[in-house]
């Protein structure tokens, strides 16, 4: 495992991940965690690209299915 991937898991990306923010605004404070954290821009970018894509999905996803997981957790 290299040094940016050890860095990588240390990220907190619970701390913006917020289905209310719009997927530009996602990506602008995705984007100002990762330039913080010190990983090197190969990184960078393949975790900017994997984590809007997942911020994609979650906003894809139905309304009600987002309420009824949210009564279960």
């Amino acid at each position: 495992m290299s040094e940016d991937e050890k860095l990588a898991q240390k990220i907190d990306f619970d701390s913006i991940y917020d289905l209310k923010l719009t997927v530009e605004e996602y990506a602008e404070k995705l984007q100002d965690l990762l330039d913080s954290s010190g990983i090197g821009i190969v990184e960078k970018r393949k975790l900017l690209r994997q984590k809007i894509q997942e911020f994609k999905d979650e906003k894809r996803r139905p309304h009600h299915e987002l309420e009824k997981e949210k009564r279960f957790y």
